[in-house]
């Protein structure tokens, strides 16, 4: 995953991922993006500071 601070207060949250197919046993990557907190950018510094610094963490793991 990748979040990223705007300089408008709001984040924006991607999870880059690849599907793997073999059609006529050959291999093709096809990548694409989810967006595990929604297309829009959320807003993170009601103040609309550019965010600097931004940590993320989905789930209890770590």
């Amino acid at each position: 995953m990748v979040a990223y601070g705007l300089s408008d207060g709001r984040a924006l949250v991607i999870k880059p991922v690849y599907d793997v197919s073999y059609p006529n046993d050959v291999r093709v990557i096809t990548p694409r993006i989810e967006y595990p907190l929604g297309e829009t950018p959320f807003v993170v510094d009601e103040q609309e500071r550019a965010l600097l610094h931004l940590d993320v963490q989905l789930g209890e793991r770590c």
